[in-house]
C-alpha cells in the first residue's frame, strides 16, 4: 500500500505489522525467551553460590575472650581469690576458646593454680613471659598481671613495657 501526503511518499507493507518475538501475543515473552532469563538467573546464582564457597574456604575462625581475674593479694582485700582462680582454671579448661587473654592475675600462685587446671591441649604462657623484674609471691609491684593461654603453640613471645606508667599507689584513689 502506499500513502501520500503534500511533502512524502511512503510505502506501507501491511503484512509486517506483527512483533518481532511472541506472534501476536503483545508484552509477554514466549518459552524461548522465559527459558534464556531463567538460565542466566540459574547461572548467576551458581556463579555467586561458588565465589562465597571460594572465599569461606580458606577462612579460619578463632574463638578469643578476654578476662579480668580480679588477682589482687589478700592484703589488698581481695575475697576468696583461691577458689576464685581455681574456678576459672576449672572454667577454662572446658571451654571452647582458641586464645584466652588473662588480666590482673598478678600473683605466681594465682598463676600456677590456673596452669596445672589446663589440660595438655592448652599452652599458657609462663609468670616471667609477660613482665619484668617481677617477684609476684608477696606484691604485685612491677608486675604486669598478664597471661595468655592458647590452643596453638607459641612461636614468640615478647612483652614491651611502656615508658610512662601510673602511680601504683594511686591505685585505691582513680582505680
Amino acid at each position: 500500500m502506499i500513502e501520500t501526503s503534500e511533502n512524502m511518499t511512503t510505502f506501507v507493507n501491511v503484512s509486517d505489522q506483527q512483533p518481532l518475538f511472541g506472534g501476536k501475543t503483545k508484552g509477554r515473552c514466549s518459552k524461548t525467551c522465559l527459558s534464556i532469563v531463567v538460565l542466566g538467573v540459574l547461572v548467576f546464582v551458581g556463579i555467586m553460590m561458588a565465589g562465597y564457597s571460594m572465599y569461606w574456604n580458606d577462612v579460619v575462625g578463632v574463638r578469643v575472650m578476654s578476662l579480668n581475674t580480679w588477682g589482687m593479694p589478700h592484703s589488698m582485700s581481695s575475697e576468696d581469690k583461691e577458689e576464685r582462680m581455681a574456678a576459672i582454671g576449672k572454667l577454662l579448661s572446658q571451654s571452647e576458646y582458641d586464645i584466652v587473654m588473662l588480666e590482673e592475675l598478678w600473683m605466681r600462685p594465682d598463676h600456677e593454680t590456673i596452669k596445672k587446671s589446663l589440660g595438655p591441649e592448652y599452652y599458657m604462657t609462663e609468670y616471667d613471659d609477660l613482665t619484668t623484674s617481677c617477684d609476684g609471691k608477696i606484691w604485685p609491684w612491677g608486675c604486669s598481671g598478664l597471661a595468655v593461654i592458647s590452643k596453638f603453640p607459641f612461636q614468640q613471645k615478647n612483652f614491651s613495657r611502656f615508658s610512662q606508667q601510673g602511680n601504683f599507689g594511686q591505685i585505691f584513689s582513680d582505680g
